[in-house]
């Protein structure tokens, strides 16, 4: 499937080259500042960095928060008549949850104190955003998830940092759209075996999540 996804990125940057957009494929083909371009493997290897990146994390949010909402059947209920922002609101609380990218690590460029450690130019740092979002420091009550939490200022995308994520904006839409419509469209939703979670350290998902749905 690499190999395909290659193949693909490489006809889409050709057609890029060809006839430019205003799309992302279209901006990383154009030079920087100081006139560097990136070569094909590199253009290539990002190509298929996005395409994961605006896959796994998404459908894994998406299967992580509707078993929080089976666990919630009245919220889930609720869903239908929720005003858009409380809609918004419920989105969040499911990024801040499942935090599904659990940790970065990150190299640092200059000496700086942290909470009285001393970290040198050099060091290599592991950013768990898996703490982050549960910081009984930060948030109240943490282990609750609570649909209208606010503030609820979590770390999914890389917010706060530069390297926000780009398609943050979109993934939202895609998880909100998706719970609107499942509520539409399902009278109840239960869960009928132990969800499967994936083996990793990296990122926390579910590989399996058997369902019995009743629809309206």
């Amino acid at each position: 499937m690499a190999l395909e996804l290659f193949e693909y990125a490489a006809q889409e940057l050709e057609s890029r080259r060809l006839s430019p957009t205003h799309d992302v494929l279209s901006a990383l083909l154009a030079p920087t500042v100081d006139g560097d371009t990136l070569d094909d493997l590199a253009l290539k290897n990002f190509f298929t960095l996005m395409v994961a990146a605006g896959n796994d994390t998404t459908r894994y949010t998406m299967t992580g928060g509707l078993l929080a909402l089976i666990e919630r059947p009245e919220l889930f209920a609720r869903i239908p008549t929720m005003s858009l922002e409380e809609r918004k609101s419920l989105v969040e609380e499911m990024l801040r949850w499942t935090t599904v990218t659990m940790h970065f690590r990150r190299t640092l460029t200059k000496d700086v104190e942290l909470r009285g450690k001393t970290l040198k130019a050099g060091d290599k740092v592991v950013l768990w955003f898996a703490s982050a979002d549960f910081d009984e420091t930060h948030f109240d009550q943490p282990d609750e998830f609570r649909a209208d939490r606010t503030p609820n200022d979590h770390v999914a995308f890389g917010l706060h940092s530069p390297h926000l994520c780009l398609g943050a904006h979109l993934a939202r839409l895609e998880l909100r759209v998706l719970f609107e419509e499942l509520a539409r469209r399902w009278e109840k939703v239960e869960l009928m075996a132990p969800p499967e979670r994936l083996r990793s350290n990296f990122i926390s998902g579910m590989k399996t999540l058997p369902l019995r749905v009743t629809w309206r």
